[in-house]
């Protein structure tokens, strides 16, 4: 998916559910989990109310 869909996503969802991890390509959960991993779980703990 080109970058430039993702920019539409995060303008039609709001910056703060829009993250891009530096230097993937289509496949982050791969390329470099750690971030994606680290993402992913802020994402979840910021919206299911549990900071933990």
């Amino acid at each position: 998916m080109p970058l430039e869909v993702g920019h539409r996503v995060r303008d039609l969802l709001g910056p703060e559910v829009y993250e891009e991890i530096p230097e993937t390509g289509h496949g982050p959960y791969l390329e470099k989990p750690e971030a994606f991993n680290e993402l992913v779980v802020g994402f979840l703990k910021a919206f299911s109310g549990n900071p933990e």
